[in-house]
């Protein structure tokens, strides 16, 4: 260890406003393959798990990030040019801190250190998009999609209890648009029961592409959704990416789901 972050470790364990170590583990927590299966929809919680679920951020989160890693796909490429004295977009001197952070988790072991370095979640457990057939049928297909011009997508969304949803549309050409989570509804922020949910069927149409959307769930309404994305819009900045547009969004506050597929041209 350097005497640089030997001492950055010494100060941050002296700060009287450090965190506290994370609260152990319960045996109701969920597994990593538990966490999975629900995550991939091969698993649906019942009633204990679901209760477990709305007490427990580290288990929601964890559902929720494995149903974000298995929809994002194939990772993009970074088109600005890195920092030679950064790693991971970060400067040394960030890194430091990580690496101290790292240090003081050791002696509790990988789980808890994943569970200590998640925020605290909310009320989106898991999302899917399929075609309209596939979310009816209950045959919806795992792993990175495609979808033709035309045919028309549905969104599965599992929340761990009552909340306000809103859905969010990057397109192919980087244009931010919001979309009703119920189609028979023009509000773009729509109050949604604990459980399983359906939004849409929405007609895909515009170029081709890869495409993003985001599934938004929040405790309270949100009343200026179209002023918000709006504001996005004129703003966005594609060398940036989605996952700065994902971290706005959060900000609401917010729970967000990223899904990504490619949008096909029409098939013959």
């Amino acid at each position: 260890m350097t005497d640089d972050l030997d001492s950055l470790v010494r100060q941050w364990a002296q700060w009287p406003d450090a965190p506290a170590p994370p609260a152990p583990p319960t045996d109701a927590c969920l597994s990593y393959p538990q966490a999975d299966k629900i995550a991939r929809g091969e698993l649906a919680a019942d009633e204990k798990t679901r209760s477990h679920l709305q007490q427990c951020p580290y288990c929601r989160k964890l559902v929720s990030d494995f149903a974000q890693a298995f929809a994002e796909g194939p990772p993009q490429a970074d088109p600005a040019p890195r920092d030679r004295t950064a790693i991971l977009g970060l400067p040394a001197r960030a890194w430091l801190a990580v690496a101290a952070g790292v240090l003081l988790a050791v002696g509790v072991g990988t789980f808890l250190l994943f569970r200590a370095l998640r925020p605290e979640g909310g009320l989106l457990l898991a999302a899917n998009v399929g075609l309209k057939e596939e979310i009816e049928s209950q045959l919806t297909a795992k792993g990175y999609r495609k979808f033709a011009d035309g045919e028309r997508i549905l969104f599965e969304v599992d929340l761990a209890r009552e909340g306000y949803v809103s859905l969010v549309r990057l397109d192919p050409a980087g244009r931010v648009t919001a979309r009703p989570p119920d189609v028979s509804s023009t509000e773009l922020s729509r109050k949604m029961p604990a459980g399983p949910v359906r939004l849409g069927p929405y007609r895909l149409a515009g170029p081709a592409g890869p495409e993003t959307w985001f599934v938004v769930a929040a405790g309270r309404r949100t009343h200026d959704v179209r002023a918000r994305i709006d504001r996005l819009s004129r703003r966005f900045d594609p060398v940036k990416g989605r996952q700065t547009l994902a971290e706005t969004l959060r900000a609401w506050p917010a729970d967000v789901v990223v899904l990504t597929f490619d949008h096909l041209p029409p098939q013959p």
